[in-house]
């Protein structure tokens, strides 16, 4: 029987967290609480999304007692599926996805993802390589761009936006537009030609300075910045309305919990944030206009 890649990923998942409760071991392992599932929607491909929460995942799982789960859709329809069927406890998403499925989450217990830098918001840089004759978004038709997913708000949603307000059709106008995945590979493909331009995440300025981070692939001062998309709320986690209320307040406390100044910079970094926070009733607002 051929087995599928998404039955393939979750039997790995299961294996990682069945070794891990192994290697603390057996004894009391009766007295667990029932699982908490997480529902966490790529920014790149599964595996690397998988790989970048996994530790979060059992930080979550040390603070909670709860065997901690982690799912991520290959798509819109198994997302849907995943929260409809109360199959999932908490969603992580960008903030648009959150807009279209709020109905399914309850009104508390909301918390938005801080950047970086600290803070609320952030915004997608659209880049080009530093040697490139394109200067400004309107030398983008008859060129090749790369998105982000297109799960992803700033990367995809305002990235079309950017486009259209400078006159550009992105279905008509280009010579050619893929959805990229991570940051690095944008940048990657927009460095080695494959793409003539690229939208990546606000942090990614950083690494395009004449000191990027050692782990950066790409040489100081290859590429640049030609524009910035809107300012957009960060990345949303939200409960399911069929969470457990016991589960949705051990959780919930424990991401609050996580600071970039203290012992979880590590964990933090790899999913490029500062921690989490309440989200603001005016930034809920913000999005119901932007996206409904």
């Amino acid at each position: 029987m051929k087995i599928s890649k998404s039955l393939r990923l979750t039997l790995l998942i299961t294996l990682s967290y069945f070794l891990l409760f192994t290697h603390q071991g057996i004894a009391g392992s009766h007295s667990l609480p029932h699982p908490v599932t997480i529902t966490i929607l790529p920014c790149a491909d599964i595996v690397s999304t998988y790989k970048k929460f996994y530790p979060l995942a059992v930080f979550l799982q040390n603070e909670t007692g709860s065997k901690v789960v982690i799912k991520v859709p290959k798509d819109w329809e198994e997302l849907y599926h995943l929260i409809s069927r109360g199959e999932t406890d908490f969603v992580y998403q960008p903030p648009h996805v959150y807009v279209k499925l709020e109905k399914y989450y309850k009104k508390n217990d909301i918390l938005t993802t801080l950047s970086l830098r600290g803070e609320r918001q952030h915004h997608a840089l659209l880049i080009v390589r530093s040697d490139s004759n394109i200067s400004k978004v309107e030398d983008l038709h008859g060129k090749s761009l790369l998105f982000g997913s297109e799960f992803s708000t700033i990367k995809t949603v305002a990235g079309k936006a950017l486009l259209q307000r400078h006159g550009i059709n992105y279905e008509k106008d280009l010579l050619e537009y893929r959805y990229g995945g991570s940051c690095d590979e944008i940048a990657l493909n927009v460095y080695l030609k494959a793409a003539d331009a690229g939208f990546v995440c606000d942090h990614v300025s950083n690494n395009l300075s004449s000191s990027p981070d050692k782990n950066w692939p790409i040489p100081s001062n290859g590429l640049r910045v030609i524009a910035e998309t809107e300012e957009s709320p960060t990345w949303i986690f939200s409960v399911v309305k069929s969470a457990d209320a016991s589960a949705v307040s051990s959780v919930v406390r424990a991401l609050l919990s996580l600071h970039g100044t203290q012992n979880h910079q590590a964990l933090l970094k790899d999913i490029e944030s500062w921690g989490f926070a309440p989200i603001l009733e005016s930034d809920l607002l913000i999005l119901r206009k932007k996206f409904l």
